[in-house]
């Protein structure tokens, strides 16, 4: 199995250098002149595009609705993550009764439920093609 992986990872490591350029070039464009950039969803959309060309395939990948969803998971997860840092490990099971930190925890769960209905339809069809 390490033998496979180690010979693939030459061309993975390729697709997603070629999936890094093609993104980058599509999101920011040519750059002749000096362009200003929102530099935080800029670089979240970047990363949700090639994280998803590993994750999900490059015919998924490029779709809007799963970019968007990749990002509002995202910072759902870890507004969530950090609203829950505040507290000590032993309160953390009661946090979720407070209406703030159960709205955060709510909104992260509803952004993975979305995600998994969107991609159920793909895993299934890459099941029957196996």
């Amino acid at each position: 199995m390490y033998v496979a992986v180690t010979k693939s990872s030459k061309s993975r490591i390729n697709q997603y250098l070629s999936e890094v350029e093609q993104t980058v070039n599509e999101t920011l464009g040519p750059c002749e002149e000096w362009t200003p950039h929102p530099i935080y969803r800029t670089t979240l959309r970047i990363v949700a595009i090639v994280s998803g060309s590993a994750f999900v395939g490059p015919e998924m990948c490029r779709n809007e609705q799963f970019i968007h969803d990749s990002i509002r998971s995202t910072e759902s997860v870890m507004a969530a993550l950090h609203t829950l840092q505040r507290w000590p490990g032993w309160m953390r099971p009661i946090t979720r009764f407070f209406k703030a930190e159960r709205t955060r925890m709510k909104k992260s769960w509803d952004h993975l439920e979305a995600s998994k209905a969107r991609m159920r339809p793909v895993i299934l069809q890459r099941r029957e093609e196996e």
